[in-house]
């Protein structure tokens, strides 16, 4: 990817896109403005590849960076919108920036806890957590999975995922 090879970019960009297209969603931006986050955030990749070294940290990259480009928007377009009319009453939303950035921070320091999971625990996590609920049967079919091994396996994960958060992300779990 760092050496310009355009089907690993290709790749990334395909699998990605998805990830960006769901935290514009989070943050209600219409078509137009989902476009120029997506280019927003592949030009900062373009530009900030050479500064990750962790490959299994790019989802989290990927998902701070389109939600910051997503606030940018938003910021963007609070300073252009009209003023209210006479006699319309002006409603103060409360800057909830610091939140989201925090959260966006939050989610990053789990994407690259979640890479240090073995391979059988971070599939069971990703399943657990994902978009769609599934029951320990599905789990168990979807996984080759004992569904009595579910609930041990998935402690022993969230075990480690805490000690890497507080440990050596910084993060207190």
């Amino acid at each position: 990817m760092r050496s310009g090879d355009d089907e690993a970019w290709r790749i990334i960009l395909t699998r990605y896109r998805r990830v960006v297209l769901a935290v514009a969603r989070q943050h209600r931006l219409g078509p137009d403005d989902t476009a120029d986050v997506l280019q927003a955030t592949w030009l900062q990749l373009v530009r900030c590849v050479g500064d990750i070294r962790d490959p299994a940290c790019l989802p989290g990259w990927v998902r701070t960076t389109a939600a910051r480009e997503c606030l940018a928007v938003l910021r963007r377009q609070r300073r252009e919108a009209p003023a209210p009319e006479v006699g319309e009453l002006a409603v103060s939303v409360p800057d909830d920036v610091d939140e989201r950035l925090d959260a966006e921070r939050w989610h990053g320091a789990l994407q690259c806890a979640l890479a240090t999971l073995p391979q059988r625990q971070r599939a069971l996590i990703d399943a657990l957590f994902g978009w769609q609920e599934l029951s320990y049967a599905q789990l168990s079919a979807r996984l080759s999975m004992p569904v009595g091994s579910i609930g041990p396996i998935r402690a022993r994960a969230l075990r480690h995922l805490r000690v890497v958060l507080r440990d050596e992300v910084g993060v207190p779990a």
